[in-house]
């Protein structure tokens, strides 16, 4: 195989890869989105069970940056608090893992290439068939994304085969560990996925192209580019955003130095195991429940220090900005409580103006109990419009006949 032929194949197995996790998570969620979503929500009543909770949902979605994402959402609709948020961050880390077994133990311990084809010429087919949004569309959808998982782990199993008779890996193993970690920095930072940073070592560990001590150093990279596409994601979004982002940067970061200074010890102990494929799995497994286990005692206090590095500063809607108005029962459930956020100002705003008591609540922050009758007046009128805004724009089509009701 010459050298092109393999690099083809390797970018050939990538894009597959992605494509087979990305149908694979679209049809979930289709499928069992609203599921998912009241399983998170319900399972944030302590920290333990945030953990869980995480962990379990990014199992099934087989990735940590779609559960990341529908926290991020939660937390700008004033749903889950901010330490639930940040509970279940380092629980998807832990799920996220499960991606990584499968691959190492299936995907590489038995043929499946033809099994993959023929699941994927199946769903192939029924796809082409299926009317868009139908639950066979969605199905077929599933397995198609299983089987081009497969297919393109074949193909970049392949391509480090290739490219081991044309290539001298000999000497990229005499690179010192940060390049090592860079290169899973930047390999995940542009795919925005782990998973597929866990399938190229695997490739390359399957032929010996790297070590295993080089390997590990590229999964704690790809642990912090994971973190990239949620701070992305909170720019420019609300404080209650950022925090998010910032404390899973954070954790992340700090993990990577704590298990740096203790890596020799952990590959002594990982090297007597018989398949290094599983050593690396285990490793990725073992860094995120060590992540879990120095962070989660420390989750209460990460909260006061973010709540205070990060201010809210309220110019119209406080949860609208948190939630696309496209989300479905999660847009309704945002406007809900925008709603009866604006009752709580309309009422205070009438108290005022007829010199009556002013009740406590918590809907009032300071900024607004300090504003003139008609600078509330001129505020009320800007919250209205942001709902109103907000409302048409809502996706009527996924909500249940109860929901629309509503």
């Amino acid at each position: 195989m010459t050298y092109f032929l393999a690099v083809s194949r390797m970018l050939a197995g990538i894009g597959l890869f992605l494509l087979g996790m990305n149908f694979l998570e679209d049809a979930l969620r289709r499928l069992g989105g609203r599921k998912l979503k009241l399983f998170l929500r319900n399972n944030t009543a302590n920290n333990l069970k945030s953990v869980a909770g995480g962990a379990v949902i990014s199992g099934i979605l087989q990735g940590s940056s779609v559960v990341n994402l529908m926290v991020l959402a939660f937390v700008g609709a004033g749903i889950v608090p901010l330490k639930s948020a940040l509970a279940i961050s380092l629980g998807a880390g832990l799920g996220s893992t499960l991606n990584g077994w499968i691959v190492a133990t299936v995907g590489f311990g038995f043929h499946i290439e033809s099994f993959a084809l023929f699941i994927l010429g199946v769903a192939g087919l029924v796809l082409a068939a299926s009317d868009r949004g139908t639950k066979s569309y969605h199905w077929s959808r599933l397995f198609f994304g299983f089987g081009a998982l497969f297919v393109g782990l074949e193909f970049m199993k392949s391509s480090f085969v290739g490219m081991a008779s044309a290539i001298d890996f000999e000497a990229i193993r005499h690179f010192p560990w940060i390049v090592f970690i860079l290169i899973g920095f930047v390999i995940t930072a542009i795919v925005q996925s782990s998973a597929v940073t866990t399938a190229i070592i695997l490739s390359a560990l399957h032929v010996d192209a790297i070590s295993l001590y080089d390997g590990c150093c590229v999964v704690l990279g790809g642990e912090l580019g994971t973190t990239i596409k949620l701070l992305l994601a909170s720019f420019r979004g609300q404080p209650s955003k950022k925090r998010v982002a910032l404390g899973t940067f954070s954790y992340n970061g700090i993990l990577i130095a704590i298990i740096m200074l203790a890596l020799d010890p952990i590959h002594t102990y990982l090297s007597r195991m018989e398949s290094p494929l599983v050593a690396l799995v285990t490793f990725h497994s073992f860094l995120n429940f060590v992540g879990i286990v120095i962070f989660l005692p420390f989750i209460n206090v990460s909260e006061r220090l973010l709540l205070r590095l990060y201010t809210d500063v309220q110019a119209g809607a406080r949860y609208l900005k948190g939630v696309p108005p496209g989300e479905g029962d999660l847009a309704l459930e945002t406007l809900d409580k925008e709603t009866r956020r604006y009752l709580h100002l309309t009422l205070d705003f009438h108290r005022q103006a007829f010199a009556l008591n002013k009740p406590s609540s918590s809907e009032l922050d300071e900024r607004y109990r300090n504003l003139s009758i008609l600078e509330k007046y001129d505020y009320l009128k800007l919250v209205y419009g942001e709902i109103h805004t907000y409302f048409i724009g809502m996706d009527k089509e996924t909500l249940s006949p109860a929901e629309r009701e509503r």
